[in-house]
């Protein structure tokens, strides 16, 4: 029952994202153009989307990322091996 959709360009979220209305955001720290952490940090300011579930790729879980990951807003995180 879950349905994924994923976008190859960071750049095209904001015109994706009201169609696509997901239920959480999975973003990765290191994305191309502009971070993850980027990102989320707009996210968590938008009225709309700021309550919206955030997940956070990381290759580094190494403590004093992963609270940087926290700080800017994400709700948890997966480490890449």
């Amino acid at each position: 029952g879950v349905q994924v959709k994923l976008l190859a360009n960071a750049q095209d979220f904001w015109s994706h994202l009201p169609a696509i209305a997901p239920n959480l955001l999975v973003l990765d720290w290191y994305l191309p153009t502009f971070g993850g952490a980027d990102l989320c940090r707009v996210v968590r300011q938008d009225a709309r989307w700021g309550n919206l579930p955030i997940l956070m790729l990381t290759h580094t879980p190494e403590a004093q990322h992963i609270r940087q990951i926290f700080a800017i807003g994400a709700d948890d995180f997966i480490s890449q091996p």
